[in-house]
């Protein structure tokens, strides 16, 4: 093999490992900003939903008034035709004031937020909500197995370095 052969087969390995690795770190580029894309937009169409609903609420005083949010349906209804999201709204016992979906499998089984669940979520008497980690992860600790349960746990990361938070998590 001479040394002309030699030198165009390293030459052609060399483009063609230059390639793949261009590609490489192209994709992982591209799905790294397309992650934090989706992430961003996600969170700016959850503060947008929350102002929209806040606002209603504000707008006709429908905080401690849960009679009458039967006649204010149409504009959350609104919200989710503007924003294509199904949501929705439970006073602190568990009970639903708005839903804007409903399959069947709901409605058969009563469509409320477990009774447990929406006790650990409320602290004190005033209403507000807890912010006490190691609560809620008891509660998903001690929840029945057969029940389907989706928990969304904003900044959660923030306990982490608590051994006690670290520790249940493990378990």
């Amino acid at each position: 093999m001479s040394l002309r052969l030699r030198i165009f087969i390293s030459m052609i390995l060399l483009v063609f490992t230059a390639t793949l690795l261009v590609l490489g770190s192209t994709y992982y580029q591209y799905r790294t900003e397309s992650d934090q894309y989706n992430s961003y937009r996600q969170e700016r169409k959850e503060s947008q939903l929350k102002r929209q609903i806040n606002y209603i609420v504000n707008k006709y005083n429908l905080s401690e008034n849960y009679d009458v949010w039967e006649d204010y349906q149409s504009d959350f209804e609104e919200i989710t035709r503007i924003h294509s999201v199904e949501y929705s709204i439970f006073k602190i016992d568990g009970t639903p004031l708005f839903y804007s979906y409903l399959p069947l499998d709901v409605i058969s089984n009563n469509y409320s937020l477990d009774s447990d669940f929406s006790r650990m979520l409320v602290s004190n008497e005033e209403g507000k909500f807890t912010n006490n980690p190691l609560r809620v992860l008891n509660w998903l600790k001690e929840l029945n197995s057969e029940v389907s349960t989706i928990l969304l746990v904003k900044d959660f990361h923030k306990f982490y370095d608590d051994p006690t938070i670290n520790r249940t998590i493990k378990e």
